[in-house]
């Protein structure tokens, strides 16, 4: 039997690995999260690749990255101006992120920037523009062995 190449996608796809928050005040939604869905913070720190500061923290087997702006650089400061606080982008955890990338693009996908971005951490994100895909903004992350 012949699969198209979508099930090649799915397997390159490992997880759901974050969804992303976009907020205005991130002491504020921490302690929403943890006092009242019973979140545990996993790391916070800031990213001067992105002008945000972050929490990472668990809901339920998940996990959620809040995002504060620190500068009106950043692309969290323009998506609440545009949109307002809410789910700004879903992660997914992928094997390969070139191969994806370059699977992709041969589709005709757009992505927000000509390479992936890579982190202080060793993961590289890569993000498809959320025209292509109904307006959700998905990162494609390939984190370090």
């Amino acid at each position: 039997m012949f699969y198209p190449l979508f099930v090649v996608i799915l397997v390159m796809i490992k997880k759901i690995a974050y969804i992303g928050v976009a907020v205005k005040n991130i002491e504020q939604a921490r302690k929403k999260f943890t006092e009242n869905l019973g979140s545990e913070i996993i790391r916070v720190g800031d990213s001067d690749i992105d002008h945000v500061k972050n929490t990472y923290l668990t809901v339920g087997d998940d996990v959620f990255e809040l995002i504060e702006p620190i500068s009106s650089e950043s692309p969290v400061a323009r998506f609440l101006e545009k949109r307002g606080e809410g789910v700004q982008y879903i992660g997914l955890e992928v094997t390969d992120l070139d191969e994806m990338v370059e699977d992709l693009r041969g589709k005709g996908f757009r992505f927000t920037t000509e390479k992936p971005v890579a982190y202080p951490n060793g993961s590289r994100w890569a993000f498809i523009h959320p025209k292509e895909m109904f307006g959700v903004l998905l990162a494609l992350i390939e984190n370090p062995p």
